[in-house]
């Protein structure tokens, strides 16, 4: 046999084994015949598909991502998670497993498996669909496409507002009512700018009804509003990419028919009004960075992009970390000399939004007597965690940890109190200080983490794993977005808050709700994440900064839940990537080199 044929042998064996080795890590359901037909898949496309492949650098790149995502994959086959005890569990009930020498090899054989199944995928793109994008930024929108589509996604959802009628009424949504109302004052930790719309709202449900029925105004509002966007997002992919009509009717259809992003219009909840100013964001960064138009146009872009980045930032408090990661990315881009002039317009643009916001929330929140909340306890989550963890497993402290510690909670709380996959029982506990983060907090941080490392990053990974874990059942299976937030609709036992306020009774066992239901599962954020970093990486390389500038929203709030998550998973927090989804599609099949339009 010659020496090219035992190589293929030994590929073919390398193949399936790291496959049925991957099936297992990934925690499938009978790992070795998933294995066996992902090996089989991969082995039969290398046979087929042209041995062609692209130079070095994009080599190297995709086998560092994978062996960065085989790596996630290790650690998460290694968390032992009690499904039972997501919330309240503490550290016994769910912990790290303990590694091993085979982890390693795992891990490169992961890697292997993950390397040939992008390089395969390369492959078919390159040899099944050269041309299946090309940007188009010089094409006009048409609003009578926006309307139409606008109008088809209202009626789809237009159901579930009948079946859970005002809408999903969460706890969260009672404080928001009760400022609304006026019944507690305005304060920062709820956007104002969200409460001012519910309080305009109700006072229009009072004129023709009761406070239920300005709670069903405000779901109608964000119900169009939702439509509005989604229609402008599905006309403008249709226009930018020359989509045809077929695959633009799957994404309209997807984005009405889907229960998931149903259930969204109708929360009373902050996030619908968020991911759809984030995708606006997206939009119009694209088109600032991408368009040649008269200056007439480009001053309407830029005040179109102002615009959509004050409601992203009024509409959730992380919004201004999104605006942040979209400046550094631009600066970063200015090495870029084909774009800097846009890229220049961009950052001022931002700056100004930025200088603009800020007086708003300072100044003018003070005129108004807007409360500011403190927001510590909600941006030092993970820290808080892990440096409680340090204390709950008895890790290295000095005393004068130890002193800062106690004066935040009891020493002997931690215990009890300090549940890895969310921070909410610790900071919420009636013996917690919050006014002790005033004082030495990062300095006493560094000093816990140097000297306790590896429990730090346990902590971090317990409370932040459906971010970025390809293989927790728990995740993956995940269809609790609103019964997270205890709907009273459903759960009416917990009580309404609000004097005065009925909900419609909902039964469970209806055939409406079977058709229209209040769970639903999704795509889970992790791979969102991972597809995100991806396209990030394969932008770096190439020195495209025009489509990093294009997915640094989308970059910035993943950097916001991998960093501040309060909790292990809750898919509302990344409902705008998950919108964004058939963009980020699209993108890996936008050519580099092609003509761009315009």
């Amino acid at each position: 046999m010659k020496l090219k044929g035992i190589r293929a042998i030994i590929k073919y064996i390398l193949m399936m084994v790291s496959s049925v080795v991957f099936a297992f890590y990934m925690n499938l359901n009978n790992a070795i015949l998933w294995g066996l037909i992902v090996g089989i898949l991969e082995i039969f496309g290398c046979r087929k598909m042209s041995s062609k492949m692209c130079d070095k650098k994009i080599i190297l790149t995709i086998g560092l991502f994978s062996l960065c995502i085989s790596l996630f994959i290790v650690l998460g086959k290694h968390l032992s998670i009690d499904a039972a005890q997501m919330y309240h569990g503490t550290a016994e009930a769910n912990y790290i497993l303990d590694y091993n020498n085979m982890d390693w090899i795992a891990m490169l054989l992961i890697s292997y498996c993950v390397f040939q199944f992008i390089v395969l995928m390369k492959k078919v793109g390159c040899q099944y669909a050269p041309q299946i994008c090309t940007i188009h930024f010089e094409c006009t929108i048409q609003v009578k496409w926006i309307i139409l589509f606008m109008i088809i996604l209202s009626l789809l959802w237009l159901p579930y507002l009948y079946i859970y009628y005002p809408g999903f009424y969460f706890g969260d949504s009672i404080h928001n009512v009760a400022q609304a109302l006026g019944i507690q004052p305005l304060d920062n930790h709820h956007p104002v700018m969200y409460i001012l719309l519910m309080r305009f709202c109700i006072r229009i449900g009072y004129h023709i009804g009761d406070l239920a029925c300005g709670l069903a105004v405000f779901s109608i509002v964000q119900m169009v509003f939702m439509a509005w966007g989604l229609g402008y997002f599905t006309h403008w992919l249709q226009s930018r990419f020359r989509l045809n009509k077929w695959l633009v009717g799957f994404i309209l259809i997807v984005f009405g028919a889907s229960p998931y992003i149903g259930q969204y219009t109708i929360c009373i909840w902050k996030d619908p009004i968020f991911s759809i100013a984030l995708v606006l964001v997206t939009m119009n960064l694209a088109d600032c960075i991408f368009q040649q138009e008269t200056r007439e146009k480009i001053i309407v872009q830029y005040v179109k992009l102002s615009l959509t980045l004050g409601l992203m930032i009024f509409s959730r408090n992380n919004g201004i970390y999104i605006l942040y990661a979209i400046i550094l990315v631009a600066i970063v881009s200015l090495i870029d000399r084909q774009t800097r002039k846009k890229t220049c317009q961009i950052i001022i643009t931002c700056l100004l939004v930025l200088g603009i916001s800020k007086y708003i929330m300072g100044p003018v929140y003070d005129k108004w007597g807007v409360t500011q909340a403190d927001e510590k306890v909600e941006s030092y989550g993970i820290f808080l965690s892990q440096m409680a963890r340090v204390v709950a497993l008895d890790g290295n402290l000095s005393e004068e940890d130890l002193n800062y510690m106690n004066q935040l909670l009891p020493i002997e709380e931690y215990k009890t109190t300090y549940t890895p996959c969310c921070i909410d029982n610790l900071k919420w506990s009636p013996d917690f200080h919050k006014e002790v983060l005033e004082n030495s907090f990062f300095k006493t941080y560094l000093s816990i983490l140097v000297k306790n490392p590896k429990i730090c990053f346990e902590a971090w990974e317990l409370q932040t794993f459906g971010f970025w874990s390809l293989n927790q059942p728990v995740i993956n299976n995940f269809d609790g977005n609103i019964v997270g937030g205890v709907p009273r609709n459903i759960y009416p036992e917990y009580g309404m808050g609000i004097e005065g306020l009925t909900l419609k009774t909902v039964d469970t066992d209806s055939v409406a709700v079977q058709l229209y239901p209040y769970t639903a599962k999704c795509v889970p954020i992790a791979y969102i994440h991972w597809l995100l970093i991806g396209l990030a990486l394969f932008a770096l390389i190439r020195y495209n900064w025009k489509r990093l500038v294009v997915l640094s929203p989308a970059l910035g709030l993943m950097a916001t839940l991998i960093i501040a998550s309060p909790i292990y998973y809750w898919p509302r927090y990344g409902l705008a990537q998950q919108l964004l989804l058939p963009l980020f599609i699209i993108m890996i099949f936008v050519k580099e080199g092609e003509p761009v339009n315009g």
